[in-house]
């Protein structure tokens, strides 16, 4: 069933003009915010609590700041205890401000803000109920309390009635699973029980088991153009499930699926293109998913009439409806309407739900008639093969000849859905109406589609992707793609069973199921159009004198509705040269991959490698399957898809790539991870400024030839180039100074920041008159060291560093080098050595006379320490980089780099150069290799360094008495502890690695935790408390974002992730517990069943991951479970 929330998301795209077209999603509309405030105190007249009002009407943008301001009357029993802001991130405690005397905070998103009073005097509990319904005890007993007193209510329903809520202040509150409440008194406190009659168990048994639920629901946007009305029907049988939802006006179905049950599990019942029934085996359970009243019972429905009941338990209803719908939402009212003692009707309301910040609101509402209580079966229709008759004899003929045909010519005319033709005609392709000729023989397909001709041809047994270029008369070849031949681009006429078709009208098949369509019209697609009919959602067959005449379906996809219509020649001749003008054998080849090689990155761990065979995005191949030329107004760019979705690569500047997919989840920019050095054109020399106060933009730009520094923050360039102008990195987004010019008002530089979600703002810097600093030549850049290594100068195209120090230039001239600030020494100079008026460019002179000579500096991605897998080598290696030194296994070794190979070493007794190297791999993961000619090649992986000694890191667990301890320590000393069934706890300690412990106050007793490093064992300790040894039962660095238990789509392969524990099945073996895990920026590592593994998150989705063990020979995708 469709679990997941509907909603219309607005992508509005824009054409931006950099030399090269964009389309990205606009954010010159900001973002708005509220703040609530909660508090455990309501309408008490000697507090005041005030929340500073947002800059802008609609409300606080992010990033705002804003306050709370408290005032508690003189001579008040309360005092504030906590503030709290609380946000989708987490939790955080505000402090109060003594110099204004407000709680700051910073809007990032919608905020609640909960604040809690406390009483200095006794504090009164008044409990009320209505004791013909029901009964309570208060536990310690009493009406006056101590402050912060802990005291435990229990409600027991009368016969008839049930327990529905606590009201706490004002505040309903749910009863714990055995039906208390437990309070801490901290003000005075009053509670109303709420006791309600309850649903008759003869009305209730109506509602479970078979069922017929039957209705529609209308969807109300905000927007009133997005509403819409669709029928709905769920089918409760036996032992299967079936949902169809439709147009209420046209009966066109949207979504159409079946579910069956194996054992205990759901499976999912699809016709198969050849007419066989194929099932499909979930991990879910199949209850979960049928008839949710079956887990519900009549006490979870309030009586509010004879008539009319009401489930309302918020989760509950959301489980409940979800089951009934096929979608998940969060449920306003739930009511059950009675007739004759039975549930016939049910009426459900969402709450006003935002899918997204960038989507339209809406509310569904729910009417659904029950019937065939009991008695209800799905329909055979989609459980059993369709029956083949005498007209689907003549539909496979026609089918059958098409098949036979060598060559023929196809009109493709295409009609967007609701598109009206601009006066004139429509003149840009690709827009509106559409209507040209694909052209099909032995050896090719043709697309003369008008401004983007090109095709697929065969030549030498390889099958070429082709454009022609009218103008030119020019046929130009790309890379040969890797399919069996031409055939797998042309229609398959007979790749399914005419069964799937019913007879409609005279020489008219439609399919017995629209939601076929997706998979039998790909089959009738020429070309790259396989990936858009996927997304068909009807398909109609049409014979005349009893030939193929036409194939009809609609597909959407870009949020486009199109119906398309294949008219078939299969009678006129064409020849591909003399008639359509393409000349083969005179056609020139190039590659449209050039342009892309490389590597690419972002900030959060986005990978892309590109070379000659394609594209590896994270990992994992994208499978392109079209190129599209540039344009005068827009960039060539693939379409190719990759995890399952359509996506579409460009080059967005010189060095960076935009991958975007058909459902935005996948909006990435990746840059180049060797953007090498770059020159800037003097015409951004400068300072540039912006200060506007209405857009909340702030920026001072400061542009050197090699150096750009925004806000006083040195940035990376990442690319420079004429018509594009400088790009630059500014943290997770990317700045671009797209040109420079002057006019009367001055010089200003046009510049757009554009956001890592890939919306953007254009803006104006206007020129300041500034200096740009010292610009350092490039002459000087390197590294230089003292002979006795006492100095060392590190120098950049920014910075000027002495043993770490930076030293900042006031002056330079060719003749006398750098004068500037060295500490306290404002005079300090460095230059070049100078004999006789002769320089010595790999000799600088600092200060009083001291000379260094330059040496080579190891490249950064080199430093730190690596080691072999000893498990895997016979002899171990560790090798450390330095910036200036290579050691292997503590014995150092010169210095020597090959651009190629990588840093050559010569090892005593080996006739062979030895080379490490440096490289990333398909994921992004920083990796080397110490390879040789001699054919040894051996791995090395990067040592994370840890704040803590390595074997403390862990999981480790104890017993006292009954009650179980554990603790977790990470590798940066972070240490939790977790006593019995409560939660963990982050203890606020440093570990002394000289007393080997932990000191720390736990629930205000001192604690300690003490490590034997004999015994490998802690030791949690208290005076007159614990002593308690715990042992080690893993080693799990796991981050707090893979928690969770997430499962493959065919339930083989699962991963059970919590605090301090990791346990996996994998491809349907047993589910194993993982004693080591570690964790770095890139994923989760591990070794279960003797093989390595890794987890990733599936970039682009939070609620995915993905699992892979090192050869990358077994992976599959997880997704996290509700």
């Amino acid at each position: 069933m469709s679990k997941g929330i509907k909603g219309i998301t607005v992508a509005i795209v824009f054409t931006l003009l950099l030399t090269i077209a964009i389309g990205l999603s606009a954010c010159d509309e900001p973002e708005y915010y509220s703040v609530k405030i909660t508090s455990n105190l309501t309408d008490n007249s000697t507090i005041q609590i005030d929340v500073s009002a947002p800059k802008d009407a609609k409300g606080y943008q992010k990033g705002e700041n804003a306050y709370i301001g408290i005032s508690v009357a003189p001579g008040s029993k309360y005092i504030v205890e906590s503030v709290t802001a609380n946000t989708e991130a987490g939790s955080t405690s505000l402090t109060l401000d003594s110099n204004t005397n407000k709680y700051n905070f910073i809007v990032e998103s919608n905020t609640t803000i909960s604040i809690v009073f406390a009483q200095s005097k006794d504090v009164a509990l008044n409990v009320s109920a209505d004791s013909e319904k029901g009964t309570y005890e208060i536990n310690p007993d009493g009406i006056l309390f101590a402050p912060d007193t802990a005291v435990t209510i229990t409600a027991t329903a009368k016969e008839g009635y049930v327990l529905k809520n606590y009201v706490v202040n004002d505040i309903e509150t749910e009863p714990s699973s055995d039906g208390s409440l437990s309070l801490t008194l901290k003000v005075d406190t009053t509670v109303k029980i709420n006791f309600v009659a309850h649903m008759e168990d003869a009305v209730f048994s109506t509602m479970q088991g078979r069922l017929k639920v039957n209705g529609h629901y209308v969807y109300d946007a905000d927007d009133d153009k997005y509403d819409f009305v669709h029928n709905l029907e769920t089918v409760f049988g036996d032992n299967q499930i079936s949902q169809v939802e439709s147009d209420s006006e046209t009966g066109k179905v949207y979504f159409e699926s079946v579910f069956g049950k194996d054992n205990r599990n759901i499976t999912v019942i699809q016709h198969t293109a050849n007419n066989t029934i194929a099932e499909y085996t979930s991990d879910n359970l199949f209850e979960e998913y049928y008839n949710p009243f079956d887990l519900l019972s009549a006490s979870d429905f309030e009586k509010v009439t004879v008539t009319e009941y009401v489930l309302y338990d918020a989760a509950k209803a959301k489980n409940a409806a979800s089951a009934l719908s096929g979608w998940t939402e969060s449920i306003s009212s739930f009511k059950v309407i009675v007739e004759n003692g039975a549930a016939v009707k049910l009426h459900i309301v969402t709450e006003r739900i935002q899918p997204s910040a960038a989507s339209e609101t809406y509310v569904s509402t729910y009417d659904f008639n029950l019937s065939e209580h009991g008695t209800a079966s799905v329909d055979t229709l989609y459980t059993q093969p369709y029956p083949h008759t005498a007209d689907h004899d003549v539909l496979l003929a026609a089918l059958t000849t098409a098949s036979e045909k060598t060559a023929y010519t196809v009109r493709h005319q295409g009609h967007e859905v609701g598109y009206v033709e601009p006066e004139g005609g429509e003149t840009r392709p690709g827009y509106g109406d559409t209507d040209y000729k694909v052209y099909v023989n032995e050896q090719m397909i043709y697309d003369s589609y008008t401004g983007e001709k090109h095709g697929y041809v065969t030549l030498n047994n390889y099958v070429y992707p082709f454009d022609y270029l009218e103008s030119a008369n020019q046929v130009v070849l790309r890379d040969p793609v890797n399919v069996e031949s031409i055939k797998y681009y042309q229609p398959n006429f007979l790749g399914f069973n005419v069964a799937l078709f019913k007879k409609v009208d005279k020489n008219k098949y439609t399919l017995h199921q629209d939601s076929m369509a997706q998979l039998i019209a790909p089959f009738f697609a020429i070309g790259n159009e396989q990936s858009y009919y996927a997304y068909a959602t009807d398909l109609t067959l049409i014979l005349k004198d009893g030939a193929l005449d036409q194939v009809v379906f609609t597909y959407k996809t870009y949020g486009i509705e199109e119906t398309v219509t294949l008219t078939f020649d299969f009678v006129t001749a064409f020849d591909a040269k003399e008639d359509l003008g393409l000349d083969f054998d005179n056609a020139s080849k190039t590659s449209v991959l050039d342009d892309f090689i490389g590597q690419y990155k972002d900030n959060v761990g986005n990978f892309l490698t590109v070379d000659k065979s394609g594209f590896t995005y994270n990992g994992k191949e994208i499978t392109i399957s079209q190129y599209i030329s540039a344009t005068e107004t827009e960039p060539a760019y693939f379409i190719g898809r990759w995890n399952g979705k359509v996506v579409s690569i460009m080059k967005f500047s010189s060095k960076q790539i935009l991958i975007t997919s058909d459902d935005y989840s996948v909006n990435v920019t990746l840059d180049s991870v060797d953007t090498g050095v770059v020159t800037i054109d003097n015409k951004f020399i400068g300072v540039w400024e912006i200060d506007d106060e209405k857009e909340n933009l702030h920026y001072k730009v400061r542009v050197q030839t090699h150096s750009v520094w925004v806000n006083d923050v040195e940035c990376e360039i990442i690319s420079y180039a004429e018509n594009e102008g400088v790009t630059i990195k500014l943290g997770n987004d990317t700045l671009y100074l797209l040109d420079a010019a002057e006019d009367k008002d001055g010089k200003f530089v046009s510049a757009m920041i554009k956001y890592a979600n890939n919306e953007y703002v254009s803006f104006t810097l206007i020129h300041v008159d500034e200096s740009v600093g010292i610009e350092i030549p490039e002459e000087y850049v390197g590294m230089y060291m003292s002979d006795d290594e006492k100095y060392k100068v590190v120098i950049t195209y920014s910075s000027i560093t002495i043993n770490g120090i930076e030293y900042i230039p006031t002056s330079y001239s060719e003749a006398t080098g750098f004068v500037g600030t060295y500490g306290t020494d404002t005079e300090y100079r460095i230059a070049f050595y100078s004999v006789a008026g002769s320089l010595n460019k790999d000799v600088l002179q600092i200060g009083n006379g001291d000379k260094l000579n330059r040496v080579e500096s190891l490249n950064k991605n080199y430093i730190g320490t690596w080691e072999s897998d000893p498990e895997i080598t016979e002899y171990h290696y560790t090798v450390v980089f330095t910036e200036t030194a290579l050691n292997i296994n503590g014995k150092s070794y010169p210095v020597r780099y090959n651009q190629t190979y990588g840093y050559e070493v010569e090892f005593e007794g080996d006739g062979y150069t030895t080379y490490i190297l440096f490289f990333y791999n398909t994921y992004g993961n920083p990796s080397m290799i110490m390879y040789s000619n001699s054919g040894m090649t051996i791995n090395l992986y990067k040592k994370v360094p840890t704040k803590v000694p390595e074997e403390i890191i862990g999981t480790w667990e104890g017993n006292n008495g009954a009650t179980a301890i554990t603790t977790i320590i990470d590798k940066n000393g972070n240490l939790q502890i977790k006593i019995g069934n409560g939660d963990f706890k982050s203890i606020n300690a440093e570990y002394d690695t000289e007393k080997g412990q932990f000191a720390f106050a736990l629930d205000g007793t001192n604690t300690f935790l003490i490590y034997d490093t004999d015994a490998k064992t802690f030791n949690l300790y208290q005076i007159d408390g614990y002593d308690v040894d715990l042992a080690k039962s893993a080693t799990i660095d796991i981050p707090d974002n893979f928690f969770g238990t997430w499962v493959s789509s065919d339930g083989k392969t699962k991963v059970i992730v919590e605090k301090g524990k990791l346990s996996v099945m994998i491809n349907g073996g047993e589910l194993v517990k993982v004693a080591e895990a570690t964790s770095d920026e890139f994923g989760v590592y591990f070794t279960a069943n003797g093989i390595e593994y890794s987890l990733s998150a599936s970039y682009g989705e939070d609620n995915q991951i993905l699992i892979a063990d090192e050869d990358y020979a077994f992976h599959v995708l997880l997704t996290l479970q509700a």
